[in-house]
């Protein structure tokens, strides 16, 4: 197949696994790993980023946490492994993939 190459684009390499807790995506991860012939980054949700570290204590230590404040906080997790990881490995041609 041959490569999409956009006018003076950069093809950017970003790997995403999505599903329910214990379907398999990390297992998947650990098994593509082995057979990708670039060097990668793994970064894993939540304490990926130095905020999520903080949100995944919150998340542990208090259960009374309202679902929407749950949402709203890994919407923030994900904009700060967004704007502190992903972005500038990005623009290096770095491979990243997301479990």
């Amino acid at each position: 197949m041959p490569k999409l190459r956009l006018k003076g684009e950069k093809i950017m390499k970003l790997i995403v696994f999505e599903g329910l807790d214990g379907s398999g995506k990390t297992s998947l991860i650990h098994a593509l790993q082995p057979q990708l012939k670039t060097p990668h980054q793994l970064y894993q949700g939540l304490g990926s980023s130095s905020l999520g570290k903080e949100i995944r204590d919150l998340f542990l230590n208090f259960q009374q946490v309202d679902y929407l404040t749950r949402f709203y906080l890994s919407l923030a997790n994900m904009t700060q492994i967004q704007a502190e990881l992903i972005v500038s490995q990005l623009k290096n041609n770095q491979l990243i993939i997301l479990d």
